[in-house]
Parts: C-alpha cells; sequence; structure tokens
C-alpha cells in the first residue's frame, strides 16, 4: 500500500487518517531520539487549527547507520561509518559526536581522531582539531597524511600558493619519519 522497499519502517496516523510520523527503514522504537520523537507525537493535540507536523527523518543512510549503531554499541566502525555519512551530509556536530565514540572505543586506531579532529577543524576550531590530529599521529607516528594535515594547519605558508616540498622533507626527517 506505501510501496515501501526497505523495512523496519513506522507510520502514525492521527484520528483523521492523516500521517502524523514517517519512518523509512531502520526504525528502532528503543533509539533515543525516535523514542523523543514518538513522545511528542503522542503528546501532541491534532484536533487544533493548526496541529503540529510530522517528524521528518534524517536520510536513509543515516538512519540505518544508527540503526545498526544501536544493534552494535560496541562497534567502532560503526561509529565511524555513521560519522563519515553524517559529515558527507554536513551534519558536523553529529559527526564529531559519533567519531569521538569511535575514538574511544578503539584508542589503537589512528583513523578515527583524524575524522573527529576534520569535524571539528571544519566546524571552526583549529586548536581542537589540532589536538585530534596529534592523538592520531601518536596511534600511527609514520602516517604521512596525519604530519600533512596538522603542518597544514601550523604552516600553511608552506602549502600556499605553491607547496614547499624541500621543507616537507625536511619535517619528515626532523620528526623522525625518514
Amino acid at each position: 500500500m506505501y510501496d515501501f522497499d526497505v523495512v523496519p519502517n513506522c507510520l502514525f496516523l492521527d484520528e483523521q487518517g492523516v500521517i502524523r510520523f514517517l519512518h523509512i527503514g531502520g526504525f528502532e522504537i528503543e533509539r533515543p531520539e525516535i523514542v523523543q520523537q514518538v513522545e511528542a507525537l503522542l503528546a501532541a493535540d491534532f484536533s487544533t487549527a493548526d496541529p503540529p507536523r510530522f517528524v521528518r527523518q534524517e536520510s536513509l543512510n543515516v538512519e540505518l547507520l544508527r540503526a545498526e549503531v544501536a544493534h552494535n554499541p560496541g562497534d567502532p566502525a560503526m561509529h565511524f561509518a555513521l560519522g563519515e555519512t553524517l559529515m558527507r551530509e554536513q551534519k558536523l556536530s553529529d559527526a564529531e559526536a559519533a567519531f569521538r565514540r569511535a575514538s574511544d572505543l578503539d584508542p589503537a586506531d589512528w583513523s578515527a581522531p583524524f575524522a573527529l579532529g576534520t569535524s571539528i577543524y571544519q566546524q571552526g576550531n583549529k586548536d581542537e582539531a589540532l589536538r585530534w590530529w596529534k592523538i592520531a599521529l601518536e596511534r600511527d607516528p609514520k602516517n604521512f597524511t596525519v604530519h600533512k594535515q596538522i603542518w597544514w594547519v601550523e604552516h600553511p605558508e608552506k602549502f600556499w600558493p605553491t607547496i614547499d616540498t624541500d621543507w616537507q622533507r625536511e619535517q619528515l626527517k626532523l620528526e623522525g619519519y625518514q
């Protein structure tokens, strides 16, 4: 009847049959954000002249990843995947939280603090981003990508208008990379 091509879904109708809540794919009533939406829906007065509109969900990719995280809260890869998807959708503070959780869950992995630093940098906090990139570097001291990201922020003149590759080689030597 509703032509769903994914499950699980949730559909709430009011007394007049008007759709007030539609959640396509990844519906999990245990998720805190879903509980809040359903509680608000149940408390709403739809008999008024201007009843509340139904709650809109996030993109299907985010919804499915949130459902996976709810089922596997201890899996750092799921939190990381959610963070990447949220970054692509420019939901930077949500991405930050997902990367922070992934970093906490796997203290040996460099990629989560690196991504966390990137999400923080995109929110305008250079110092905090640098702190997280340096944590990533501690976890993987030979990672050229992390070195270069830190240098790019700390020494922008070495990257613009041209990249000073001689300086980079010298930095690598100074930092024990070569």
